[in-house]
């Protein structure tokens, strides 16, 4: 018997230690304290002048054992732990960085939040590449986590240490990092400026990777302006150049943004394949946000056909994993997405219980356009249960919010949502301001970048019936008919297309409105 087990053994019927039925380590026993506490004093009662030496010992045999096992990733953070307390903060940093990286691929960012911070916390500002590293380990931990202050100070020092390393690789990294915040916080200048500069960084150094990323993501901003045949140019350029680069992770980003793209333009039959093909290659992967992400987004698109069990399964899927990974942003769409599908179905309780608690989870994240729809979608919600007041209120802090950050589809959305509930009040000179201000924008741009287009068009066309604008009303309805019928075409499945314009409550609404006005 080893004489460490012989004392501890002795220890043992006192009620100190506890053998473990099961030792990390074959052929050694594994011991445990009985109480955290009788750790405690012991671990006091070492002179403090021994315990580095202590530590320098203890971490040199679990790194040999370690690693004769291959387990050394698995106990990288307790490494790093025995070798900062034994003085050596050099080897320290490095375990904390590999324990973080391994963190990240088992799905668990906030420990890899943890790790990267003790890593940076000991690396001195001189030792620029290792902090480069744990920044960006640490920035990727947060993007999940939704820790948007600190997500933006780490994306700043990843742009300052990319241009003291005069590497566009890493500046093409850096503000194409930046460009990802900026989409998920719905700030259209940032995503336009950072794009720009990643994809100009990317191309001076041939970087075709991040090249096909920055233009994926740069597609937002053709998005935001409506500009249907650039969406489209830029969005299968990055597809074309991601599958022929042959790399998975790039790919996988490209698809999730073509996905989206398609989605918008009311493509729903290739939104479909491309999320098919994203979800199973991340799954793949092992990139169990964005799998999350795309579960999500695929049930959103069924949701917007009408297809509601088979949106609820995939959504409540992802709400599950991003639940798992605390992954608060794609959470509050998951709640969000399902309260939507609550109140088409008619359960306006359960939805505004659902849009409050995705409203909690998106609010630390800064992501205003996600935001500015869920306040929307709740104001819906509360119109429809007779609470006008507050139904405004919402509306008006939609609208607010989208007019800061320049998402002009989306103002347009939250006048029309204002027509139709000041219409209710019988506000009927604001219900006019409101109505126009959405009809112009709709006459000149269409409806793409609006969470619910079908709903802004009802809205017109029975804000305009109330206020005796007969022409203003049978225009809507003719362009509405017409933007329906366009995506309706383009559904190569009889029962989506079905679905999209029988289930969905302001669809049908939408249709009947029309085929009366025909009559």
């Amino acid at each position: 018997m080893p004489a460490g087990d012989e004392t501890l053994g002795h220890l043992q019927p006192r009620g100190f230690v506890e053998v473990q039925p099961e030792s990390a380590f074959q052929g050694d026993t594994e011991w445990s304290f009985h109480q955290s506490l009788l750790q405690e004093v012991t671990y006091e009662s070492v002179l403090k002048r021994e315990r580095a030496a202590l530590h320098k010992v203890a971490a040199g045999w679990m790194e040999r054992q370690a690693r004769q096992a291959g387990r050394l990733d698995e106990f990288a953070g307790l490494l790093g732990k025995h070798c900062e307390r034994a003085g050596d903060l050099s080897a320290a940093a490095d375990w904390y960085l590999r324990a973080g990286k391994r963190a990240m691929g088992q799905g668990a960012p906030r420990e890899a939040k943890g790790f990267y911070t003790q890593a940076l916390d000991l690396l001195p500002p001189v030792d620029r590449e290792r902090r480069w590293k744990a920044l960006v380990g640490r920035e990727e931990a947060l993007s999940v986590l939704g820790d948007a202050d600190l997500q933006k100070a780490d994306i700043m020092t990843l742009l300052e240490l990319a241009r003291s390393f005069e590497d566009d690789d890493c500046v093409a990294e850096a503000y194409l990092r930046q460009a990802k915040f900026g989409m998920q916080t719905g700030d259209a200048s940032l995503i336009e400026d950072a794009s720009r500069e990643s994809l100009a960084a990317a191309r001076r150094c041939g970087n075709e990777a991040i090249e096909a990323k920055a233009l994926a993501v740069a597609t937002v901003v053709d998005l935001n302006r409506g500009d249907k045949p650039a969406i489209i140019q830029n969005i299968e350029e990055a597809l074309q150049l991601a599958r022929r680069l042959g790399d998975d992770s790039v790919l996988a980003l490209v698809l999730y943004r073509a996905a989206f793209c398609y989605g918008e333009l009311g493509d729903f039959a290739k939104c479909d394949l491309l999320q098919t093909e994203q979800i199973e290659l991340d799954h793949h992967l092992g990139d169990r946000t964005q799998e999350a992400i795309g579960l999500g987004n695929k049930g959103a698109m069924y949701s917007e056909m009408g297809l509601y069990k088979q949106a609820r399964a995939l959504i409540e899927q992802a709400r599950a994993i991003s639940e798992g990974l605390g992954a608060r942003r794609p959470l509050a769409y998951n709640l969000a997405n399902l309260g939507d599908i609550c109140r088409a179905t008619g359960d306006l309780r359960k939805a505004r219980q659902f849009l409050e608690q995705a409203l909690q989870e998106i609010s630390p994240t800064q992501d205003i356009r996600g935001k500015a729809g869920m306040l929307n979608d709740l104001g819906i919600v509360l119109l429809g249960m007779g609470d006008a007041p507050g139904a405004a209120r919402r509306f008006t802090e939609a609208r607010e919010l989208a007019l800061n950050q320049r998402l002009v589809a989306r103002v347009c959305e939250f006048a029309a949502s204002l027509a139709a509930c000041v219409v209710v009040q019988g506000q009927l000179d604001q219900a006019r301001t409101y109505v126009h201000e959405a009809w112009d924008y709709l006459k000149e741009h269409g409806w793409v970048m609006m969470g619910n287009p079908g709903m802004v068009y009802r809205n017109c066309a029975e804000t305009f019936d109330a206020l005796g604008e007969e022409e203003n009303a049978r225009a809507v309805l003719e362009s509405g008919h017409q933007a329906f019928m366009d995506v309706v075409n383009k559904i190569n499945v009889p029962a989506w297309r079905q679905s999209f314009l029988e289930n969905v409550p302001e669809n049908r609404a939408l249709m009947e409105m029309w085929e009366r006005r025909k009559l």
